[in-house]
């Protein structure tokens, strides 16, 4: 068991060598009488599975336009760049290994909303768009990293005819520090922090 967290450890530390040093995204969330829930894609490109939207920065970029950009483009526009900028203004956000998360409440659409948008000047880099609530994800936060733990989506969550099944492990490890470190929105609200 310890040389399989080492393992995670040791993946963890080369991901942070290849991958940009300024990578930003936001974590899109509604709440809804039964709770918090999340707003996750797959990615087409590769096989890393279900997660929240944000990428690399372009040259000049701060932290929160990196996180805007690439939300709005993975969420094929759907959530424009300025609105989400003004949304993340003022927060610092959650720095994890090679990452900084931010998180913004929004108004609740249907994941199908997303998914259907095409077109010019529509980015195509995320399919099948879901809601999770957040107590799903929060079951895997103790284990991600055991790399022999599968982070499966609870089969009621999956979209149809989708080819993954799976949550990013470095995504909800980012998740799981973020919960670690008392920083999601709805925590600070339920004990009452601005």
């Amino acid at each position: 068991m310890v040389m399989i967290r080492w393992m995670a450890v040791l993946y963890m530390s080369l991901v942070v060598q290849v991958w940009s040093q300024t990578a930003a995204g936001i974590v899109l969330y509604c709440e809804k009488p039964d709770g918090v829930w999340v707003l996750v894609a797959d990615h087409k490109m590769g096989k890393r599975g279900f997660a929240s939207f944000g990428g690399s920065y372009e040259k000049g970029e701060t932290y929160q336009e990196t996180a805007a950009r690439e939300t709005s483009e993975e969420t094929r526009g759907y959530f424009k760049q300025e609105d989400l900028l003004k949304g993340i203004a003022g927060q610092k956000g959650v720095d994890y290994l090679i990452y900084r998360m931010f998180f913004l409440k929004v108004p609740f659409v249907e994941a199908a909303e997303i998914e259907k948008r095409k077109g010019a000047g529509v980015m195509d880099e995320r399919f099948d768009y879901v809601w999770v609530p957040e107590k799903e994800l929060s079951r895997y936060y103790g284990v991600v990293a055991d790399l022999q733990t599968p982070l499966k989506l609870d089969p009621a969550y999956v979209p149809d005819k989708s080819k993954t099944d799976y949550y990013w492990r470095l995504w909800l490890g980012q998740m799981a520090e973020a919960q670690r470190r008392g920083a999601f929105p709805w925590q600070k609200k339920k004990a009452g922090l601005p």
